[in-house]
């Protein structure tokens, strides 16, 4: 009945409708444009928390410094890499932070890094998924693609030794974006945005596993 309604009037009263923009809010609440899809902000910001991590290349061996000769003897391979990037020195058998080294230095990752976050962009809502298979906690849930952006990144990362020593784990890729399909969810009573796919893990980073000496 809305909609005859509606249309009759359009047809009627077209021109004055057309002339005051009545025309325009009454096709739009007709045919319901709004969306039940979150918005970018919400997935943006949920993402940013997910995603805004950094990028670092780690090994236990960078722990703590100077790195004493037994470990040094060992790990040379991978301590150079290191010296020639300009963030290790060698001296007197210990390997030492040099200032550009100790500039971006991070003792909780245990490492060099070598961007200080990633961004999502190009969020899509993919698909809203039918609401009688939802499990009963959530009102709503969406696959969402985004790509995660490296925010800046030092040159020193992309050289063949990093790359080709990393361990198989590693993002062997930096300076690339990274894409991905996640879900995500709204519960009952609740209007934030939250993350709804186990499969998910975003870690970014370069590991380099030491030798032993005995």
């Amino acid at each position: 009945m809305i909609i005859v309604t509606a249309f009759n009037l359009v047809k009627l009263y077209g021109d004055k409708f057309m002339r005051h923009g009545v025309v325009v809010a009454l096709l739009l609440s007709v045919y319901g444009c709004g969306s039940n899809n979150p918005s970018e902000s919400e997935i943006k910001e949920l993402l940013s928390q997910e995603v805004n991590k950094k990028g670092c290349a780690r090994s236990s061996l960078l722990k703590s410094f100077p790195i004493d000769s037994s470990a040094a003897k060992v790990n040379k391979d991978i301590l150079m890499l290191f010296a020639d990037a300009g963030l290790l020195e060698y001296q007197n058998k210990e390997y030492l932070l040099t200032d550009k080294g100790q500039a971006v230095y991070d003792s909780e990752n245990e490492g060099f890094c070598y961007t200080s976050g990633y961004t999502a962009t190009d969020i899509k809502v993919l698909k809203e998924e039918s609401k009688d298979k939802l499990p009963t906690a959530l009102s709503g849930a969406w696959l969402v693609s985004f790509k995660a952006v490296p925010n800046d990144l030092s040159d020193w990362i992309n050289t063949e030794g990093f790359i080709k020593n990393a361990s198989l784990a590693s993002d062997k890729t930096p300076s690339e974006e990274k894409e991905f399909t996640i879900r995500v969810a709204k519960k009952h009573g609740e209007e934030k945005l939250i993350l709804a796919d186990a499969r998910f893990r975003f870690s970014p980073g370069m590991y380099f596993y030491p030798n032993i000496s005995f």
